[in-house]
């Protein structure tokens, strides 16, 4: 069929036009080598290299003892270079099954969907089944939004297609990521309003303890932190950083001159076992302790911590109002910051 010297190149190209033009979908089974050499007559080392040309052009990905598929990041419906005149009729929620804060951010997402009159689809993403979800990527529609919780690489990785592509209309909660709108909580705002509470009960000296419990996500651990020194700095006051994890340098710290009289942790879990092992160690007087999330709202001791609580339903509902803002406007870069609630406990 190919008289010429470059048969794989054009054989390729001819499959890449096939992949575009929306002839395979993500995640799809591309052609076996038995069946490139059958339908154009090439040999099987040049369906070799036709396979390689279309992996390195990032259409294709091959998988040892299971076959060709087509790239879930490639194959996603441009919808940047012509006008997108579909109406938005559904919302699709992608979450881990055992995800403890599910049902805070569903509710959000649920009530905003009845209010706006869409449809609401729960797709729930295993562990187990990520790299199976990698090839099977959920094809875009432009009458959908999707939406998806950050709770690690897993999901990112599970929901790329959607994620990456600045031309699906898709919303992570909890996280920025390049390509899509995001919903974060306003971790600013919310260590300006710890920071100030203290201030308003005398104290000038403050220590912020991070890296003391590992499942708090990079960005939120930054940007509390960040906000802290910020909060220091503008306010003309004492603030040390101690990132070691050790709760032993904690109290060395309240046991020096000039001993802070407030410690914000960007957390509560390590906040309750602060105020408990500066108890055991009859550390005088006691400091404040503060946390952020209200994160160990099933644990005890609870009710002695002053906190932030993070509005999770507030943000499963923003993430329904980017997607609709978006779908009107067609406009995808949206990132929402929203409010916590200032907790005070004695």
């Amino acid at each position: 069929m190919f008289p010429t010297r470059s048969v794989y190149v054009k054989v390729a190209g001819i499959i890449a036009d096939e992949i575009r033009n929306g002839h395979f979908r993500a995640g799809d089974r591309l052609y076996s080598s038995k069946e490139l050499c059958e339908r154009f007559e090439i040999s099987g080392k040049t369906a070799v290299r036709v396979q390689d040309a279309l992996a390195k052009m990032g259409l294709i990905r091959k998988v040892r003892g299971s076959g060709v598929f087509v790239n879930y990041l490639k194959n996603v419906p441009d919808l940047s270079t012509k006008q997108n005149t579909a109406v938005l009729r559904r919302i699709v929620f992608f979450t881990h099954a055992d995800d403890q804060w599910t049902e805070a951010f569903q509710k959000g997402i649920q009530h905003r969907v009845n209010q706006l009159g869409l449809d609401l689809r729960i797709e729930f993403i295993t562990k187990s089944a990520v790299p199976q979800d990698v090839f099977k990527a959920y094809p875009a529609r432009a009458d959908e939004g999707y939406i998806v919780i950050s709770t690690g690489a897993g999901m990112h990785f599970a929901t790329g297609a959607l994620l990456l592509s600045p031309t699906v209309n898709s919303v992570l909660i909890d996280y920025i990521a390049p390509g899509s709108s995001c919903v974060v909580t306003d971790n600013f705002g919310g260590i300006r309003q710890l920071v100030d509470h203290a201030l308003s009960l005398g104290h000038r000296r403050f220590i912020f303890a991070s890296n003391f419990i590992d499942s708090l996500g990079s960005l939120n651990a930054n940007e509390r932190e960040l906000a802290f020194k910020l909060s220091m700095e503008s306010r003309g006051l004492r603030g040390a950083v101690i990132d070691s994890g050790n709760f032993a340098d904690v109290i060395a710290a309240l046991k020096g001159p000039n001993a802070p009289t407030a410690i914000l942790f960007p957390q509560d879990e390590p906040a309750l076992r602060c105020q408990k092992i500066l108890r055991d160690a009859k550390v005088k007087p006691l400091p404040l302790v503060m946390g952020f999330d209200d994160f160990a709202s099933r644990e005890s001791g609870l009710e002695h911590l002053t906190t932030l609580r993070v509005d999770r339903t507030g943000m499963g509902a923003a993430a329904v109002d980017i997607l609709h803002a978006a779908n009107n406007a067609n406009s995808r870069n949206t990132i929402a910051r929203i409010p916590g609630e200032l907790v005070i406990r004695q």
